[in-house]
C-alpha cells in the first residue's frame, strides 16, 4: 500500500500539481433540500440530522442552490420593531390571501407575530 506522502512526493518530483476535489461533488441536490423545507424553515443542525450528513455540507448546498442568501434567517439584521409591525400590517392589507408563514418569512419574523398583528388589526377594525 502506497502512503499519501509518497504519492505527493512523486507528483512533486514530476512537477504535476495534485488535483483538487470538485466542491460541488459533495453538495446535496436542490430537490432534496426543497422537499425538506416544504413545511417551513428548519435549522441547519436539524436538517443535517434529518439528511444524515454534515452541517457544512447542508449550509454549502443551501448557499450554492440559492435557497439561503447571505446570513441564516435567525441572525439576519432585524428590522426595528416599531417599523416591522407597520410593514407587516401594510403587507397583510395589500395581500389578504397570503399565508401568515410566507409573510413572516418576508419580514424575518414568526408566523405567530404576524397572526398577532392580524388579530390586533381585526380587533381595531383596520382589517375586516
Amino acid at each position: 500500500m502506497i502512503k499519501e506522502p509518497t504519492i505527493r512526493s512523486i507528483l512533486r518530483k514530476n512537477k504535476i500539481p495534485p488535483l483538487k476535489p470538485n466542491p460541488t461533488d459533495r453538495l446535496l441536490p436542490k430537490e432534496k433540500l426543497e422537499s425538506l423545507l416544504v413545511n417551513g424553515w428548519m435549522g441547519i443542525h436539524d436538517m443535517s440530522a434529518t439528511l444524515n450528513c454534515g452541517y457544512h455540507i447542508v449550509k454549502k448546498s443551501l448557499l450554492f442552490h440559492g435557497i439561503l442568501n447571505g446570513r441564516k434567517p435567525h441572525t439576519r439584521n432585524r428590522i426595528r420593531e416599531g417599523n416591522r409591525a407597520f410593514k407587516v400590517l401594510g403587507y397583510i392589507m395589500a395581500n389578504p390571501e397570503m399565508a401568515l408563514e410566507v409573510v413572516g418569512k418576508q419580514f424575518n419574523c414568526t408566523r405567530e407575530y404576524v397572526s398577532q398583528i392580524d388579530a390586533m388589526a381585526r380587533k381595531e377594525g383596520i382589517i375586516k
